[in-house]
């Protein structure tokens, strides 16, 4: 029963670390608290006399580690305040997603750039067997949009009735949405995505004859749950205490399209600022009282440009204590109004409505196991091995493992398995007995539980043509490997990011003579400039966007292929993984790369064009100071053997700068190469991705003289056998 009992809580697809006694923590509904053991933890201890889904899930997100075999649970201390300044729930974002302010355009009017504002939404109907959109609304989560009740319940031409949600748009007149400086394109934004909604959920009170707009808000469950980007992406929501704020002489800026009945002011996404008023002066301007909930602005700004789209919000920018961090929240949804600057337009303020808004919000589907759609027990294992799911109790594989030392390994692999419940009891996804490793999950690129998936690996950034420089987001996997030698740190070698814990390599970057006793200590992400810390980057003189500060990750131990020779003149096996002591997280900055798999595994790059990037690292100088990229072309091995005066084998590759690229020098030892191709075995990944074709052995930036790489596909199983969970 105690063995049950720790899985019942525990196993579900979360992963924590290991908290030290009584640690100070946070609970899954933000209050203060203490970790400490399950059983001395009365107020959820108690909880266990009424096991229902929503306590059980509770229960999970409340574990903060072990004492030995013991779950520790956060516990909320008795007088415990939430500490927050926007709302917070479970299945809200929090501070480190939601509202994150964008680099505007510093010039250009009322124009939004690409990335400003990604939680801006449009309403999609049906109407006369066309798509017609007649609102906007606000993403505030992964599954749900805010609106105004009429744009679900009001008198909607035609018996219009709303289908999906539109995120990501930016112009109406193209897709993907460009951003351009000068002639050149510098900037594309991922395709918008229309996802279908589940139901539509109106406040109770509202009514749509009301001509005084009370209670004009309703929200929109999605049918599936959105990724976030840096197109698509969650605003904050106020605090219940928000309903007394007075935002009179308050700028808010307004965006959207300035949508009227299907058509719109600007095809484009455009801001403005809207000025608080008074509500009692508003209230004789629309003839009747404004209650608390509502709020009332005129259009602030000078520009000619139209933003106010009905059931879109208002939104307000603060500096949040508790973050440490400038957000953007939204204050109001919009009932009424128009564009004239003489003229007010009315809104319902969100944090009159916030509990409402909490109670309206609905779990997502507990089950994590990957169902196969005919039968409906089969499931795949963390380790891809085909399965059953079925009670913990019933699959002796994995209940054995509760009599063992329960390991954070062992504990993150029943997590991982766990596909259920029948009734109380939790079902793991149990190996069958004959199981084999799955042969295909339907994919061009290398599968695996520590490997991202294709929607994080390879994202191709849209860059400017004709540039040999790297823009600040583009090639994010670009790794540089720092060593301690002379009591100095010094660069020898490049690398590549592959999972948020390790980076491939050439393996004399960890073993080669040139190295001459410099130890390699740990590795720098998100670098683009030697020169300069954080990176900027800037269009005709005006600073435009800056990245982050670039991070350096110890090293917890490299791993050389074990036929790799330094003595070899003819670089066979040179390849090498890095695994960091800590993970990685992604951002625009700093994102893996994926790995062949399949037939490009085994692909002829005679004739193909990849592409090189990097600094010119030779020992511990640099040809450029700032990350560059150049084209190489693949030759036959056969005449690149002439060449160097030995055989290239199989695993090998062997290319030329090309004759037309730039003059820079890209070539780091222990750097990649890379392709583009389209993901094709998804649906819901059918769009560019970049791989790492090989890794750079030895050459120069000579036009002349072949650079030899090792081909990763080649490695594909060596590097699998060495990923650690």
């Amino acid at each position: 029963m105690i063995k049950l009992l720790k899985i019942a809580l525990f196993v579900c697809a979360y992963v924590y670390t290991t908290s030290s006694a009584h640690d100070a923590c946070q609970t899954p509904d933000k209050q203060q608290g203490v970790c400490k053991p399950f059983k001395t933890c009365s107020p959820l201890y108690s909880l266990l006399d009424n096991l229902t889904e929503e306590t059980i899930t509770y229960l999970r997100q409340s574990q903060c580690g072990y004492e030995a075999k013991h779950p520790k649970v956060c516990c909320p201390n008795a007088n415990a305040t939430t500490g927050s300044t926007f709302l917070a729930h479970s299945l809200l974002p929090g501070v480190d997603t939601c509202g994150i302010p964008t680099n505007s355009k510093l010039f250009g009017g009322s124009s939004t750039s690409l990335d400003e504002f990604p939680w801006t939404a449009l309403l999609v109907y049906q109407a006369d067997n066309q798509q017609k959109i007649y609102c906007g609304g606000t993403l505030i989560s992964d599954r749900y949009v805010l609106t105004a009740a009429k744009c679900i319940t009001g008198n909607l031409p035609g018996g219009a009735k709303l289908v999906s949600v539109r995120l990501g748009e930016h112009n109406f007149t193209s897709n993907p949405d460009c951003e351009r400086f000068g002639l050149l394109y510098t900037d594309c934004a991922e395709p918008f995505i229309d996802v279908p909604v589940e139901k539509s959920i109106v406040h109770e009170e509202y009514d749509a004859n009301d001509t005084n707009y009370r209670h004009d808000i309703a929200l929109i469950r999605l049918n599936k749950t959105v990724a976030f980007n840096d197109f698509v992406a969650p605003v904050c929501l106020p605090l219940n205490t928000d309903v007394s704020k007075n935002y009179t002489k308050i700028r808010m800026m307004q965006i959207g399209w300035g949508i009227n009945n299907n058509k719109v002011f600007s095809p484009e996404k455009t801001k403005n600022i809207v000025m608080g008023q008074d509500n009692e002066e508003c209230g004789k301007m629309f003839g009747f009282t404004f209650n608390q909930s509502q709020l009332c602005g005129i259009k602030y700004s000078s520009y000619s440009s139209c933003s106010l789209d009905i059931g879109s919000s208002v939104i307000v920018t603060i500096f949040d204590d508790y973050s440490q961090n400038v957000r953007h929240y939204a204050a109001a949804v919009t009932s009424a109004g128009t564009c004239d600057k003489n003229k007010p337009i009315l809104y319902t303020k969100v944090g009159a409505y916030s509990d409402w808004i909490l109670s309206k919000l609905e779990k997502h589907n507990l089950i994590v196991c990957k169902k196969n759609q005919i039968f409906a027990d089969m499931c795949q294992t963390p380790d891809k091995q085909q399965g059953i799911c079925k009670p913990l109790r019933d699959c002796s594989p994995l209940y054995s493992l509760l009599d063992d030392n329960l390991t954070q390994e062992t504990t993150t692999f029943l997590r991982e398995s766990h596909c259920g419940f029948e009734a109380k009891h939790p079902k793991v996804c149990c190996p069958n007995a004959n199981a084999t490793k799955l042969e295909s999950t339907g994919s061009t690129f290398l599968t695996h539980a520590l490997l991202p998936g294709v929607d994080t690996c390879g994202a191709v950034y849209y860059t400017e043509f004709f540039r040999f420089y790297v823009s600040l987001e583009e090639l994010p996997w670009t790794a540089v490997l720092v060593y301690q030698a002379d009591n100095q740190e010094k660069i020898y070698c490049g690398g590549t990011l592959i999972s948020d814990r390790y980076v491939l390599t050439a393996a004399q970057c960890i073993k080669g003579n040139f190295l001459e006793g410099a130890k390699l200590v740990s590795v720098r992400l998100g670098e683009n400039n030697f020169t300069t810390n954080p990176d900027c980057e800037y269009y005709r003189g005006y600073w435009s966007e800056c990245a982050e500060p670039f991070i350096e990750v110890p090293v917890e131990k490299s791993i050389v292929h074990e036929e790799y020779d330094a003595n070899d003149t003819n670089y066979r096996h040179d390849i090498a993984l890095i695994r960091l002591n800590q993970t990685v997280v992604f951002t625009d900055f700093v994102r893996p790369i994926c790995l062949p798999s399949g037939t490009i595994a085994n692909k002829n790059y005679t004739g193909i064009k990849v592409i090189q990037h990097g600094w010119g690292i030779n020992n511990n100088n640099v040809s450029n100071g700032r990350r560059s990229k150049n084209q190489v072309k693949g030759q036959s091995n056969e005449e690149c053997s002439k060449l160097v005066g030995f055989t290239l084998d199989q695993s090998q590759l062997c290319g030329f700068k090309e004759i037309f690229s730039f003059s820079s020098c890209t070539v780091d030892i222990g750097g990649s190469v890379s392709h583009v191709i389209e993901e094709r075995f998804n649906v819901s990944s059918q769009y560019s991705r970049q791989y790492a074709v090989a890794v750079t052995s030895a050459g120069n930036c000579d036009e002349k003289e072949p650079i030899l790489f090792t081909k990763v596909g080649d490695y594909s199983d060596w590097i699998l056998s060495k990923l650690e969970k």
